[in-house]
């Protein structure tokens, strides 16, 4: 993203005044803990838009179900700190493609809006609130990786709108983007209803699941057991043109189990014949 936050020497001026008055009236204990959970913004951002310092960042990480250690929070502020200097409201102030183009990088970690918009969590697209960045910044696959000063920008796949297994019990958002999804039990309790769905993912996506067959075959006195497991795939089209994928993709699968049973028995070397 973009440092060189243009306003941060009048920030620090503002908030060294407020961190005085605090120190003179509730002490220097009061005036650290306030600086360093609240991270208070006296010149930018309204209401929950303002910028709420450990405290906002530690909320968002564990929204995200991220454990974050003590290393990545200072890296985390720091990165804040140096692209916009604590401010959600604030747009970048170096002129590049993104600025001659009308859309330049805006607020707390200075995203632009399309990528925003790319790693923004349901509920949560306003690009000039601090929280929305945070859990922006948290649904980048590799924010570990890219969350360093001197220009960070998030380069993995949103977290929450890839899939995946999940383990533990948690609260968890779906269907982001209202794009369908298909949640799949795994418990031994759940396999009518694991089959269920995926005859129904099946339907949808037009992808054949062959059930495993096992094949009994001999030859030469000797008898072996195949389990496999094949793919037809059929396209859309009308009757005639489906019928044909079907036929092509059983052929395939014919001889591939003919191939298989060759090899297992022997008789693809010429050892007798072959009976199933």
């Amino acid at each position: 993203m973009h440092g060189n936050y243009g306003n941060k020497e009048k920030k620090s001026k503002t908030s060294g005044a407020l961190t005085k008055l605090v120190t003179k009236q509730l002490g220097k204990s009061a005036a650290k803990w306030i600086t360093d959970k609240l991270a208070i913004e006296v010149d930018g951002g309204t209401g929950g838009a303002s910028y709420g310092g450990s405290a906002m960042i530690e909320k968002a990480a564990k929204a995200m179900h991220v454990k974050l250690s003590a290393s990545e929070l200072a890296t985390i502020k720091s990165v804040i700190m140096h692209e916009s200097g604590g401010s959600a409201t604030v747009n970048q102030k170096v002129h590049d493609v993104n600025s001659a183009a009308g859309h330049p990088a805006q607020g707390l970690l200075q995203f632009i809006p399309s990528t925003f918009k790319s790693y923004a969590v349901k509920g949560h697209n306003n690009i000039l609130s601090a929280y929305d960045q945070l859990l922006a910044m948290f649904n980048d696959s590799n924010w570990r990786h890219d969350v360093h000063t001197g220009g960070w920008g998030p380069s993995g796949h949103a977290r929450f709108e890839n899939g995946g297994f999940s383990k533990k019990h948690k609260l968890a958002e779906i269907s982001e983007g209202n794009k369908l999804e298909a949640i799949v039990p795994m418990a031994p309790d759940k396999k009518q209803r694991r089959k269920d769905i995926m005859n129904k993912i099946d339907d949808y996506t037009g992808e054949r699941r062959v059930q495993p067959v096992k094949v009994a075959a001999s030859a030469g006195g000797r008898s072996v057991t195949i389990k496999m497991t094949n793919h037809i795939k059929v396209e859309g089209g009308n009757g005639q043109n489906v019928e044909k994928q079907v036929v092509s993709g059983m052929s395939k699968v014919t001889q591939q189990l003919a191939d298989m049973l060759r090899r297992a028995t022997g008789t693809d070397q010429g050892e007798g014949g072959l009976v199933i």
